[in-house]
């Protein structure tokens, strides 16, 4: 989930070298439609996050680990991290279309990012973290991935666990990807015609 986490924050920074080298305002004069970048754009970061994730697993086989749910669950794995990075791209996205700048895009990420993953379940089980983490942890989209790929890899296919976590990772998604196509419908109206 940290690969995952990592990748999807780097695309705000692409996003930001994309408006300074002049790709953005070309895309904006195009007729494509907003959705349709922000869409296309989370998705070049998904072939890249599941690059990542499919050489995690080789690794994590190879080194003798095993996965409760067989290959499906790997699948399952995959689409997880998926889900899981489309959201925090929303999020790099938002930031950046926000601060057009680098070092703030990058800096309001990693703000964001590393807090989440240390108030989540991410290291502890949440019996063992204090209250206010576990509270934390129950509206954290950190927890809803992690708790997904930890019940796949260690328990099988525990619905009561990947029901909840799959359903908190779309609200995610769609709340934060909307959030980005609005803004990016924003930044087509402030440039001139």
């Amino acid at each position: 989930m940290q690969i995952a986490l990592f990748a999807a924050t780097s695309s705000g920074i692409n996003l930001v070298y994309d408006m300074r080298e002049g790709v953005f305002n070309k895309l904006l004069a195009s007729p494509i439609h907003r959705t349709a970048m922000f869409v296309g754009k989370a998705l070049a970061e998904a072939v890249v996050t599941t690059a990542q994730v499919v050489i995690v697993l080789v690794l994590a086989l190879v080194l003798g680990t095993t996965i409760a749910t067989g290959f499906l669950g790997a699948l399952s794995i995959i689409v997880i991290a998926l889900l899981f990075s489309l959201g925090f791209a929303a999020l790099s996205n938002i930031v950046a279309l926000i601060t057009q700048d680098e070092d703030a895009t990058i800096l309001v990420t990693n703000f964001l990012s590393l807090p989440l993953l240390f108030v989540s379940t991410a290291f502890l089980p949440k019996t063992l973290l204090p209250k206010w983490v576990q509270t934390v942890s129950t509206v954290n989209p950190v927890t809803y991935g992690v708790d997904a790929i930890r019940v796949l890899m260690l328990d099988g296919w525990v619905w009561s666990v990947l029901g909840p976590s799959l359903a908190g990772l779309v609200v995610f998604d769609l709340v934060f990807g909307a959030i980005a196509v609005v803004l990016m419908r924003r930044a087509t109206d402030a440039t001139p015609r």
